[in-house]
């Protein structure tokens, strides 16, 4: 299932331009370029993003592992970007970068509930790389430091 808005043409192109990408990697890393190879690889995958398709709960949650509502709880964390409403449908792009964390936290042996808190974590590291969003927090912990101060010069 392919995005809405997609053509033919965009297909072929991408095909291309990851077969390419693909090929000049292989060549770099004959090579002993591994720099070189990571950035055709990541050509590729910003490629392969772009007309990557949009996925069902369902389908998410059979690639996840989870249950179904795990992924509508995940949607609504943030975790997973919503891409359609009715019917609901997330990133496929959003779903393998998901699984592949998850596999590490299986791997590790944590449990559930260790998933979500290491998860959560996660995506407010990637929240506070926003513009603006580390320094709203500053400003946060700097008032409540002011706050426990004039709550200690009170008492």
């Amino acid at each position: 299932m392919a995005r809405r808005g997609l053509t033919h043409r965009d297909h072929v192109t991408t095909y291309f331009t990851v077969g390419s990408a693909l090929s000049e990697a292989r060549g770099s890393l004959e090579h002993g370029d591994v720099t070189t190879a990571v950035a055709d690889i990541e050509l590729a995958i910003e490629a392969l993003e772009r007309v990557a398709p949009s996925v069902s709960v369902a389908e998410a949650s059979t690639v996840l592992g989870v249950s179904e509502p795990t992924v509508r709880l995940w949607i609504d964390k943030g975790l997973l970007d919503l891409v359609e409403n009715a019917p609901v449908k997330v990133a496929a792009h959003d779903v393998a970068a998901l699984a592949s964390r998850l596999q590490v936290l299986r791997d590790a042996g944590l449990d559930k509930k260790q998933w979500a808190a290491i998860l959560q974590a996660a995506r407010d590291r990637q929240e506070l790389r926003l513009p603006g969003a580390a320094e709203g927090l500053d400003e946060a912990q700097a008032m409540l430091a002011r706050r426990r101060k004039r709550r200690a010069a009170a008492a």
